[in-house]
This record gives C-alpha cells, structure tokens and sequence, in this order.
C-alpha cells in the first residue's frame, strides 16, 4: 500500500479511538476537565510532532498571532466543545458516521471560498454522503439505544 493509504488508514483508526474514548469519558470525567485535557493533549502531540517533523517558523505579527487565537478558539476549543456535547447525546458509532461528512463539508467550504471543485471530487462527496445516508438507514430500521450506550449498531 502506499503511504499516503497507510497515513489514511491510521488517521481513521485514531478518529475511531478518539471518538469512542470521548464517549466514554464523557461518562467519568466532568466535561470541562475533558476540554482542558483534550487541548492540552493536541497540543503536545502537535508541538513535539512539528518538532520532529517539520520546520517550525513562526513570525509573530497582527495576521499570524490573530490567526492563531482563532485556531486556537474557534477551530480547536470551540468545536472540541461542540463535540464533547454532541457526543454526550449520542452513542459513539453515529458520532462517528456523522464525523464522516468532514470532508464533504471541507469541499464544501472550499467552493464556496473559490476553490474549484472538479467532477471526481463531486463524485467522491456524492460516494461519502450516499455511505453516510446507507448507514444511517440501516441504523433507522433497529431499536435504537440511548445515548451514550456503548453497545454496537
């Protein structure tokens, strides 16, 4: 396999153990210690991940230091806390298919900013969303636990 299928593979199994891990967190521990540890998480890893990986270049100025503060809100605190709420309603494996949408709502997004969209990615986005809808019908026909459960679908 190449190694962007095998980096695909890996960031998925990582999305699913994140995904139930916070399910049963949510549980035990109280959600804002929750949000703290998962941030405080993400940034170590990120922090020690650049060091290794990449070459870091930081220059701090209004545009680079007002783009970090909204990384940091609204992309990382912000929607980590979306999660964290959204998850506490829900079990694991529907967080999960709707999770699955990310990229058709990143396509989305980019479109709508000027990014061209060419018919393989339309067609890619149409295969995510028909995936999404199967499991979701699927799911609809079965008695439904509550939230939270941790017992498959």
């Amino acid at each position: 396999a190449a190694g962007g299928d095998l980096m695909t593979l890996g960031a998925a199994l990582l999305f699913a153990v994140q995904i139930a891990g916070l399910t049963a967190a949510l549980g035990v521990v109280p959600a804002r210690r929750l949000l703290f540890q998962q941030i405080a998480a993400c940034a170590a890893f990120s922090i020690v991940a650049a060091a290794c990986l990449e070459r870091p270049r930081f220059v701090p100025g209004p545009v680079s230091l007002g783009a970090l503060a909204y990384l940091a809100a609204v992309a990382t605190a912000f929607v980590f806390a979306l999660q964290a709420y959204g998850q506490r309603r829900t079990s694991a494996s529907r967080a999960a298919v709707l999770f699955a949408t990310e990229p058709v709502w990143a396509a989305v997004f980019a479109a709508l900013l000027g990014e061209p969209v060419r018919p393989r990615e339309l067609a890619g986005g149409a295969l995510v969303l028909a995936g999404v809808l199967a499991g979701t019908r699927r799911r609809s026909g079965r008695a439904q636990s509550s939230p939270g459960s941790h017992s498959p679908r």
